[in-house]
């Protein structure tokens, strides 16, 4: 290699370098965790990490899902920047974006426990109605002892405001999240 390769070869480095540094700088839902002279690291709250990382005659482009290795991409420093960032892009949002997501469901309110309102828990309630709250909608349970009781809708449910719930029928589920209390909704 004489010098004028050597000078286009480490121009082509640095803006493939670059150009990749810019573009996936703040790409889709990711934000900019680390940025050394020769590593790039990208993360989301999907429990995705993308790295670009300068070796000596390529760049690396390494993805994570919870930190497991599901792609990797080497890109020669002659490589243009619109074919790379096209050839992850593209792989990313046809394989790997629905990959993390399904994940990132998995981590979200899982259903616990579901059971019906037991007999001492409908004769202990006066009346129930449908009302709005800050969850959507909720079931206000008038207690026949006095006091009210909130309990919110399953989001999947359609009820009208002011409608009455079958007690018999009403479900009450107990959703459960990692490092989270359980919470409670109720499924008619």
């Amino acid at each position: 290699m004489d010098a004028t390769e050597n000078k286009r070869a480490n121009r082509n480095e640095t803006s493939l370098w670059d150009g990749l540094c810019l573009k996936f700088r703040e790409y889709l839902d990711f934000t900019q965790k680390k940025l050394q002279s020769d590593r790039l690291e990208i993360v989301n709250q999907k429990g995705e990490t993308i790295t670009f990382q300068k070796a000596l005659t390529d760049i690396i482009v390494t993805y994570k899902l919870n930190g497991t290795v599901e792609k990797t991409w080497k890109f020669p420093f002659w490589v243009a920047l619109n074919t790379a960032y096209k050839n992850i892009d593209e792989y990313y949002r046809s394989e790997l974006q629905a990959k993390a997501s399904i994940k990132h469901v998995a981590e979200m309110w899982r259903i616990s426990n579901s059971r019906h309102l037991t007999n001492e828990e409908i004769t202990a309630i006066s009346s129930n109605r449908v009302v709005k709250s800050q969850y959507g909608l909720s079931v206000e349970f008038y207690m026949k002892k006095g006091g009210v009781i909130y309990i919110p809708l399953l989001d999947k449910n359609k009820l009208s405001e002011n409608a009455e719930i079958n007690l018999q029928e009403a479900q009450i589920l107990t959703l459960s999240k990692e490092g989270e209390k359980d919470i409670y909704r109720i499924k008619v």
